[in-house]
């Protein structure tokens, strides 16, 4: 485990997850790769592999750029595990 790792609770897991859905149903949906916007954001390609499969996602200001990306004024993301690709419950 990472120096800077702390555990995270289980609505942040779920959080995490369901922010990873909404971001692999935008790409797909948007045909965008991910170098496309990791140079959008600012980051490197593989921090948007890892966004994608939910492995991580520590600064907030990323976040506003992705929504900004994707042209979303405000994003609700679950703390549970009900989202489903292509379709928010």
């Amino acid at each position: 485990m990472c120096g800077k790792c702390i555990d995270i609770n289980t609505k942040t897991a779920n959080a995490l997850h369901n922010f990873a859905l909404w971001l692999s149903d935008h790409m797909t949906e948007s045909d965008t790769s991910d170098t496309e916007l990791a140079q959008y954001v600012g980051v490197e390609r593989k921090t948007v592999i890892e966004w994608r499969h939910g492995r991580r996602f520590r600064h907030p200001d990323h976040h506003v750029m992705v929504f900004d990306y994707f042209d979303e004024g405000w994003v609700q993301i679950p703390f549970f595990r009900e989202y489903k690709h292509g379709n928010e419950v």
